[in-house]
């Protein structure tokens, strides 16, 4: 007698997390959650990798920068700020070469010229040459009657650019922006080179970025372009002027959030993650929502908290780093991965979620023959990381006592054909892992929005070289593909599907799965 069954299949994770939409209404590549996960590869799912820490640290300040510089000749370093010092990494050993500066400033620093430069809001602005790190004696600083000190900082076309509560001999200006003699970034002309943007629109500038030809002005609630090669086109007046507001209602709210994605440019706003892209026509920059698929998160985040956000890109990833809730310090990252491109403007890259890391400042560095991100912790320690390593986040960093653990967490749309008032029995599932150890992924499912029911495990080990079996398990060599077969019967409407490991040093990577579903008769 026929059985009837309908197969669902999951065929792909590619879409990522979706938590702004309703959970019938995703497609069928979208998530609920997917945490810890990379989700690159079309048709496989796979649980993140780890953390190692940088150097010997155990500090109770939070990082407030962090650097990677390669001097012209080769030389190499690694730079950090906690507290009221400046350190480089010597070794294994972090070392203070400067400990002078305002404690808890987020710092900022600019390589130009072959320099290291300095900027925190507050001090002077320092330049570092890379000649001695004898303590208190290596860093110039470059005054505060010749050189605007600021929160800010760019090399731009051969000229530093300065911005950001900007300060001249103790005189404040919140809407300029100065910049060198070309080629000198040691050396302005305080008395001309500079422009005004937006002058008493009663908002600070809070972020410059770069988009092909054009420098980018970031304030909270507005976004200017500035074009042209020098300073004939930067003074304003009433006959020059190259400075484009491109956005009255929107702007940036963190200097960090701001990063490059080839050619665009991605930046944290009040409603979320956008991009400044330019338009193919050669006219001025556009704006738009890149992050409508985790709305959700992005509402749950902590408004006092927002100046906080940093991003980076590394290994075709964007990384966001945010505070949910309450926290004053960046709780959760989300990640973009740009391996996939999905046919949603406001989307255009799938999410996920990662738990565990708690970044203040991201660097992309390469200490030897690699690029390698490196992430200041924003929590209470001064602890530096390297993300994307092995298979174990470090313990107990900051304040959350991980164990090392990395939860791998992937909860499906809510899947009823489409047919959302039909009820249905799933009979069954079938589900495919890479065997890799001896450890376990547990499978739930929950019917109709209910509570999750613990169906079994899935052990990755498939036994010996020479395929002892596993009860109840097919497998197909020990590299190879693990299958498994859950018994789900139960009558219902809607079905969803979770996966988990919540455990350190254990690597998964999940392929598709097949529900059988039993359609019940029209009557």
């Amino acid at each position: 007698m026929a059985r009837n069954f309908f197969n669902y299949i999951n065929y792909s994770y590619s879409g990522g997390m979706n938590d702004a939409d309703e959970i019938d209404q995703l497609r069928d590549e979208e998530a609920v959650l997917v945490q810890n996960a990379y989700v690159s590869s079309v048709g496989a799912l796979e649980k993140r990798a780890g953390m190692s820490a940088v150097g010997d640290d155990t500090g109770s300040t939070a990082i407030t920068g962090l650097t990677g510089w390669r001097e012209d000749d080769g030389t190499k370093w690694i730079l950090s700020t906690t507290g009221t010092n400046l350190r480089y990494l010597n070794s294994a050993t972090w070392t203070t070469m400067d400990n002078g500066f305002t404690t808890g400033l987020d710092t900022e620093y600019v390589i130009a010229n072959n320099k290291m430069y300095l900027f925190n809001g507050t001090d002077n602005t320092h330049s570092w040459d890379g000649a001695s790190v004898v303590l208190n004696s290596g860093l110039v600083d470059m005054g505060a009657t010749t050189v605007p000190k600021a929160k800010y900082g760019l090399w731009w076309k051969n000229y530093l650019f300065m911005a950001g509560e900007s300060d001249l001999n103790g005189t404040k200006y919140p809407a300029r922006v100065w910049f060198s003699n070309i080629g000198d970034p040691d050396t302005f002309t305080t008395g001309t080179d500079y422009f005004d943007v937006g002058l008493s629109d009663g908002q600070e500038i809070t972020g410059l970025g770069i988009l092909g030809e054009y420098l980018v002005v970031f304030k909270r609630k507005s976004v200017y372009v500035l074009s042209g090669s020098g300073p004939a086109d930067w003074k304003l007046s009433g006959t020059v002027n190259n400075l484009v507001n491109v956005e009255n209602s929107i702007g940036c709210v963190s200097h960090r959030s701001i990063v490059q994605i080839g050619n665009d440019l991605w930046f944290m706003s009040d409603d979320g993650i956008r991009s400044l892209r330019r338009n193919e026509e050669g006219g001025s920059p556009l704006t738009g929502i890149v992050s409508g698929n985790i709305q959700g998160t992005i509402d749950s985040l902590n408004p006092s908290a927002l100046d906080k956000i940093c991003a980076t890109l590394y290994d075709k990833r964007v990384y966001y780093a945010m505070p949910t809730g309450s926290s004053t310090y960046n709780n959760i990252v989300m990640v973009a991965d740009t391996r996939i491109t999905l046919d949603k403007p406001y989307n255009p890259f799938p999410w996920t979620k990662y738990t565990g890391w708690q970044p203040a400042v991201f660097a992309v560095h390469r200490p030897s023959s690699q690029l390698t991100l490196y992430f200041g912790n924003g929590s209470a320690d001064s602890k530096v990381f390297i993300g994307e390593t092995g298979s174990t986040d470090v313990a107990a960093v900051g304040t959350l006592a991980n164990s090392g653990k990395i939860d791998f967490d992937y909860r499906s749309k809510m899947i009823d054909l489409r047919q959302p008032e039909m009820d249905k029995t799933f009979r069954f599932m079938k589900v495919g892992v890479q065997s890799g150890g001896d450890y376990d992924v547990t499978v739930y499912t929950s019917v109709d929005g209910q509570v999750y029911t613990n169906r079994g495990v899935i052990n990755l080990s498939s036994g010996d070289l020479w395929n002892t079996g596993v009860w109840d398990t097919a497998t197909w060599g020990y590299q190879g593909e693990i299958k498994k077969k859950f018994s789900t019967i139960r009558a219902s409407e809607q079905i969803q599907v979770r996966f988990e490991n919540d455990a350190a040093g254990e690597d998964v990577k999940m392929y598709p799965y097949t529900l059988a579903i039993k359609t019940k008769k029209v009557k």
